[in-house]
Protein backbone atom coordinates (compact mmCIF):
# COMPACT_ATOMS: atom_id res chain seq x y z
CA UNK A 1 0.00 0.00 0.00
CA UNK A 2 1.21 3.49 -0.74
CA UNK A 3 1.13 5.18 2.64
CA UNK A 4 2.51 8.48 1.34
CA UNK A 5 0.01 8.52 -1.52
CA UNK A 6 -2.94 7.86 0.83
CA UNK A 7 -1.72 10.53 3.25
CA UNK A 8 -1.71 13.06 0.40
CA UNK A 9 -5.22 11.97 -0.60
CA UNK A 10 -6.47 12.48 2.94
CA UNK A 11 -5.25 16.06 3.02
CA UNK A 12 -6.59 16.93 -0.42
CA UNK A 13 -9.98 15.34 0.28
CA UNK A 14 -10.60 17.92 2.98
CA UNK A 15 -10.03 20.64 0.37
CA UNK A 16 -11.85 18.94 -2.48
CA UNK A 17 -14.72 20.83 -4.14
CA UNK A 18 -17.75 19.14 -5.63
CA UNK A 19 -16.76 17.02 -8.64
CA UNK A 20 -16.79 19.02 -11.84
CA UNK A 21 -19.47 17.21 -13.79
CA UNK A 22 -22.91 16.18 -12.54
CA UNK A 23 -23.42 12.51 -13.36
CA UNK A 24 -26.67 11.84 -15.18
CA UNK A 25 -26.18 8.08 -14.88
CA UNK A 26 -23.87 6.08 -12.69
CA UNK A 27 -24.00 2.28 -12.99
CA UNK A 28 -22.69 0.16 -10.14
CA UNK A 29 -19.61 -0.77 -12.19
CA UNK A 30 -18.70 2.92 -12.68
CA UNK A 31 -18.49 5.00 -15.84
CA UNK A 32 -16.05 5.03 -18.74
CA UNK A 33 -14.00 6.85 -19.83
CA UNK A 34 -11.90 8.24 -17.01
CA UNK A 35 -10.01 11.50 -16.57
CA UNK A 36 -7.52 10.81 -19.37
CA UNK A 37 -7.86 7.21 -20.50
CA UNK A 38 -10.68 5.34 -22.22
CA UNK A 39 -9.52 2.29 -20.26
CA UNK A 40 -10.15 3.96 -16.91
CA UNK A 41 -13.33 3.59 -14.86
CA UNK A 42 -14.59 6.89 -13.48
CA UNK A 43 -15.71 6.64 -9.85
CA UNK A 44 -19.03 8.38 -10.37
CA UNK A 45 -21.78 9.20 -7.84
CA UNK A 46 -25.33 7.88 -8.02
CA UNK A 47 -26.34 11.11 -6.24
CA UNK A 48 -23.61 13.71 -6.32
CA UNK A 49 -25.48 16.31 -4.26
CA UNK A 50 -25.84 13.86 -1.38
CA UNK A 51 -22.44 12.26 -2.04
CA UNK A 52 -24.03 8.84 -2.46
CA UNK A 53 -21.69 6.48 -4.29
CA UNK A 54 -21.70 2.69 -4.27
CA UNK A 55 -19.58 0.94 -6.89
CA UNK A 56 -18.43 -2.65 -7.33
CA UNK A 57 -15.78 -2.78 -10.05
CA UNK A 58 -14.52 -6.31 -10.85
CA UNK A 59 -10.90 -7.11 -11.60
CA UNK A 60 -10.10 -8.41 -15.11
CA UNK A 61 -10.17 -12.04 -13.97
CA UNK A 62 -13.32 -11.48 -11.89
CA UNK A 63 -11.73 -12.73 -8.68
CA UNK A 64 -11.66 -9.40 -6.81
CA UNK A 65 -14.04 -6.47 -6.46
CA UNK A 66 -13.04 -2.88 -5.83
CA UNK A 67 -15.92 -1.68 -3.66
CA UNK A 68 -16.39 2.08 -3.28
CA UNK A 69 -18.80 3.62 -0.77
CA UNK A 70 -18.74 7.39 -0.59
CA UNK A 71 -15.09 8.36 -0.20
CA UNK A 72 -13.86 4.98 0.99
CA UNK A 73 -12.72 2.02 -1.09
CA UNK A 74 -11.71 -1.54 -0.29
CA UNK A 75 -10.89 -4.79 -2.07
CA UNK A 76 -13.09 -7.83 -1.49
CA UNK A 77 -12.92 -11.47 -2.52
CA UNK A 78 -15.93 -13.79 -2.20
CA UNK A 79 -17.59 -11.15 -0.03
CA UNK A 80 -14.63 -10.89 2.35
CA UNK A 81 -12.53 -7.74 2.74
CA UNK A 82 -8.91 -8.52 1.85
CA UNK A 83 -7.49 -4.97 2.11
CA UNK A 84 -8.55 -1.41 2.79
CA UNK A 85 -10.34 0.79 3.34
CA UNK A 86 -8.44 3.60 1.66
CA UNK A 87 -9.54 7.07 0.65
CA UNK A 88 -10.83 8.14 -2.76
CA UNK A 89 -11.73 11.77 -3.41
CA UNK A 90 -14.72 12.98 -5.43
CA UNK A 91 -13.09 13.29 -8.85
CA UNK A 92 -11.22 10.02 -9.33
CA UNK A 93 -10.81 7.00 -11.60
CA UNK A 94 -9.04 3.64 -11.62
CA UNK A 95 -7.40 1.31 -14.12
CA UNK A 96 -7.11 -2.36 -13.16
CA UNK A 97 -3.84 -4.10 -13.97
CA UNK A 98 -4.26 -7.00 -16.44
CA UNK A 99 -3.15 -9.52 -13.78
CA UNK A 100 -5.80 -8.25 -11.28
CA UNK A 101 -3.12 -7.53 -8.65
CA UNK A 102 -3.21 -3.73 -8.58
CA UNK A 103 -4.95 -0.55 -9.68
CA UNK A 104 -3.78 2.83 -10.87
CA UNK A 105 -5.73 5.39 -8.83
CA UNK A 106 -6.04 8.91 -10.28
CA UNK A 107 -7.64 11.93 -8.69
CA UNK A 108 -8.10 15.56 -9.64
CA UNK A 109 -9.14 18.64 -7.68
CA UNK A 110 -10.84 20.85 -10.26
CA UNK A 111 -10.39 21.43 -13.96
CA UNK A 112 -6.79 22.63 -13.63
CA UNK A 113 -5.81 20.07 -11.03
CA UNK A 114 -3.80 19.15 -9.24
CA UNK A 115 -4.09 15.74 -10.88
CA UNK A 116 -2.21 12.97 -9.14
CA UNK A 117 -1.71 9.24 -9.69
CA UNK A 118 -0.51 6.27 -7.68
CA UNK A 119 -0.56 2.48 -7.64
CA UNK A 120 -2.28 0.40 -4.97
CA UNK A 121 -1.82 -3.36 -4.67
CA UNK A 122 -4.84 -5.50 -3.83
CA UNK A 123 -3.11 -7.64 -1.22
CA UNK A 124 -0.58 -5.08 -0.01
CA UNK A 125 2.16 -7.42 -1.26
CA UNK A 126 4.40 -4.46 -2.09
CA UNK A 127 5.31 -2.58 1.07
CA UNK A 128 6.04 0.81 -0.45
CA UNK A 129 5.54 1.69 -4.11
CA UNK A 130 7.52 4.84 -4.99
CA UNK A 131 5.58 8.09 -5.34
CA UNK A 132 4.78 7.99 -9.07
CA UNK A 133 3.58 11.59 -9.18
CA UNK A 134 6.71 12.99 -7.55
CA UNK A 135 8.93 10.86 -9.79
CA UNK A 136 7.33 12.10 -13.01
CA UNK A 137 6.90 15.75 -11.98
CA UNK A 138 10.58 16.01 -10.98
CA UNK A 139 11.66 14.59 -14.32
CA UNK A 140 9.20 16.77 -16.25
CA UNK A 141 10.45 19.92 -14.51
CA UNK A 142 14.11 19.04 -15.17
CA UNK A 143 13.45 18.79 -18.91
CA UNK A 144 11.43 22.01 -19.14
CA UNK A 145 13.58 24.48 -17.18
CA UNK A 146 12.26 27.98 -16.78
CA UNK A 147 8.65 26.98 -17.34
CA UNK A 148 6.69 28.07 -14.26
CA UNK A 149 3.88 25.57 -14.91
CA UNK A 150 5.91 22.37 -15.15
CA UNK A 151 6.00 21.76 -11.40
CA UNK A 152 2.19 21.91 -11.41
CA UNK A 153 1.84 19.26 -14.13
CA UNK A 154 -1.19 16.99 -13.79
CA UNK A 155 -0.28 13.29 -13.62
CA UNK A 156 -2.81 10.64 -14.66
CA UNK A 157 -2.70 6.99 -15.66
CA UNK A 158 -3.23 5.94 -19.27
CA UNK A 159 -2.61 2.21 -19.57
CA UNK A 160 -0.73 -0.81 -18.32
CA UNK A 161 1.94 -2.28 -20.62
CA UNK A 162 4.28 -5.27 -20.64
CA UNK A 163 1.62 -7.30 -18.89
CA UNK A 164 1.35 -5.66 -15.49
CA UNK A 165 5.06 -4.91 -15.08
CA UNK A 166 4.89 -1.28 -16.17
CA UNK A 167 2.34 1.45 -16.78
CA UNK A 168 1.90 4.54 -18.94
CA UNK A 169 1.24 7.88 -17.26
CA UNK A 170 0.48 11.31 -18.72
CA UNK A 171 2.14 14.51 -17.48
CA UNK A 172 0.15 17.52 -18.67
CA UNK A 173 0.62 21.24 -18.19
CA UNK A 174 -2.39 22.94 -16.54
CA UNK A 175 -4.97 24.66 -18.76
CA UNK A 176 -3.91 28.06 -17.49
CA UNK A 177 -3.00 31.14 -19.51
CA UNK A 178 0.03 31.59 -17.25
CA UNK A 179 1.57 28.54 -18.93
CA UNK A 180 1.99 30.45 -22.17
CA UNK A 181 2.82 28.34 -25.21
CA UNK A 182 3.00 25.22 -23.01
CA UNK A 183 -0.67 25.39 -22.00
CA UNK A 184 -2.18 21.92 -22.10
CA UNK A 185 1.03 20.34 -23.42
CA UNK A 186 1.49 16.70 -22.38
CA UNK A 187 3.95 13.84 -22.55
CA UNK A 188 3.77 10.13 -21.77
CA UNK A 189 5.97 8.24 -19.34
CA UNK A 190 6.41 4.49 -19.08
CA UNK A 191 7.25 3.54 -15.49
CA UNK A 192 8.20 0.12 -14.14
CA UNK A 193 5.81 -1.15 -11.48
CA UNK A 194 6.41 -1.56 -8.58
CA UNK A 195 10.06 -0.42 -8.85
CA UNK A 196 9.15 3.08 -10.01
CA UNK A 197 11.85 3.49 -12.65
CA UNK A 198 11.22 5.67 -15.71
CA UNK A 199 11.71 3.40 -18.72
CA UNK A 200 10.73 5.76 -21.55
CA UNK A 201 9.38 9.22 -22.32
CA UNK A 202 7.36 10.34 -25.35
CA UNK A 203 6.60 13.78 -26.74
CA UNK A 204 3.00 14.87 -27.19
CA UNK A 205 3.08 14.06 -30.90
CA UNK A 206 4.48 10.58 -30.29
CA UNK A 207 2.07 9.99 -27.40
CA UNK A 208 -0.89 10.75 -29.63
CA UNK A 209 0.50 8.53 -32.38
CA UNK A 210 1.03 5.57 -30.05
CA UNK A 211 -2.06 5.87 -27.85
CA UNK A 212 -4.63 7.67 -30.01
CA UNK A 213 -7.19 4.92 -29.39
CA UNK A 214 -6.67 5.11 -25.61
CA UNK A 215 -6.63 8.87 -24.97
CA UNK A 216 -9.99 10.53 -24.36
CA UNK A 217 -11.19 12.78 -27.18
CA UNK A 218 -10.41 16.00 -25.29
CA UNK A 219 -6.73 15.06 -25.34
CA UNK A 220 -6.80 14.81 -29.14
CA UNK A 221 -8.34 18.18 -29.90
CA UNK A 222 -6.16 20.30 -32.20
CA UNK A 223 -3.36 17.73 -32.01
Amino acid sequence: MIRKFEWMLAILAALSPTAAAQQTSCPEIGNKPGLTSKLAVYLCFQDEDSKIRHLEIPSPDGSVLLVVDGNEAKFTENGRVISGPFLVVDDADIIWSPDSRAIILDFSLGGQGPGRAGVIYVRQEVADVPDITELIVNDFVSRHPGNLCSDAANITGLSWVNGSNSAVFIAQEPSSSSCGSMIGYFEAYIVSIPEGNILARYSQRETVRRWRKTLISEMLEDK
